[in-house]
């Protein structure tokens, strides 16, 4: 009796030690998004796509500048630009739809006038016969307190230089709408200045002319 219950124990312990193998169907995904039923064990293929940086900057390639020393009522609506400052200048904008930010450098900002006309700083400008302190505004609203850098077209002692500066600004990435900042040549002019040499006066002519120049270059900043 003993023999046959041992037994009975023995088969017992003999089936609950057997494993007990499941199969089951395994959900993937398709290429195109929709569900499929692949059998376990399935090698699956998916191709991946780059996503690569756009960079596309729009730069206006003209920007009237017009020396008014005295200070008059100045409009030209074909070049759409007014206004009574001694450096009456028109609102331009640098527009970027890409897909990553961009910063916006300067390069050599540069006002050449002609003869008998001196480019000079700031506080030198009232000074100096026949002078013009030339600078550029670009930033997010040059009209604005604290929102935009100043590039100066000369150097501290009064000479004239090519000014540079990167990253002067930088322009966010477009999301649904592109983006944009702001640029305007300003400045200030002796209106009436006096010959030092005859101390006669030594009025601005239509002959005195200042060329400004400068080159926009742009560098997208990509996360490493």
């Amino acid at each position: 009796m003993k023999k046959k219950i041992l037994s009975v124990v023995l088969a017992m312990t003999m089936v609950m030690g057997l494993s007990i193998t499941a199969f089951a169907d395994t959900v993937v995904g398709n290429q195109d998004g929709a569900d499929a039923t692949a059998s376990a064990g399935t090698t699956l293929t998916t191709q991946s796509t780059t996503n690569l940086p756009v960079i596309k900057i729009t730069v206006p390639t003209v920007a009237a500048v017009v020396i008014n020393p005295f200070q008059l009522s100045y409009k030209d609506t074909e070049a759409g630009i007014e206004g009574s400052d001694s450096v009456v200048s028109v609102l331009k904008k640098i527009t970027s739809d890409s897909n990553v930010p961009v910063a916006v450098n300067v390069e050599n900002f540069k006002a050449t006038p002609t003869e008998g006309v001196a480019i000079v700083s700031k506080s030198a400008v009232a000074a100096k016969a026949k002078s013009a302190y030339i600078y550029m505004a670009i930033g997010e609203d040059v009209n604005a307190a604290k929102k935009f850098t100043t590039l100066v077209a000369t150097n501290p002692t009064g000479e004239a230089t090519g000014a540079e500066k990167a990253a002067i600004y930088v322009l966010p990435a477009k999301e649904t709408t592109a983006t944009e900042c702001q640029f305007i040549i300003r400045g200030d002019v002796n209106a009436n200045p006096v010959n030092g040499t005859t101390g006669a006066a030594d009025p601005w002519a239509a002959t005195d002319k200042v060329t400004i120049s400068y080159k926009f270059t742009f560098t997208p900043q990509i996360a490493k």
